[in-house]
């Protein structure tokens, strides 16, 4: 598994244009790092959703998840840049 900084890099070319990864093969390598990274989102992904094969698989999670005292993240917090209260929808 990638670690949090080889992955950052990863999405940086992906953005780049410097990747021969497609969209879809990216995006389930970061699922997968969130969910092996993060207890919740790991607890959650196997029970709807535990191998999907492509990122429509993908289930949202609820905005329910993000109102629990516990933090939605899978890497270090101290990387944390930015925090947001509120989703801005009306």
């Amino acid at each position: 598994m990638k670690s949090y900084e080889e992955l950052k890099e990863k999405i940086a070319l992906f953005i780049d244009e410097e990747s021969k990864e497609t969209f879809d093969e990216l995006i389930l390598e970061v699922h997968d790092f969130q969910k092996n990274n993060c207890e919740i989102l790991r607890k959650y992904t196997d029970l709807y959703c535990k191998s999907p094969n492509s990122w429509r698989e993908i289930i949202p999670i609820p905005t329910e998840a993000f109102k629990s005292t516990e933090k939605l993240i899978s890497f270090p917090e101290k990387k944390i840049t930015q925090t947001f209260l509120t989703s801005g929808t009306t």
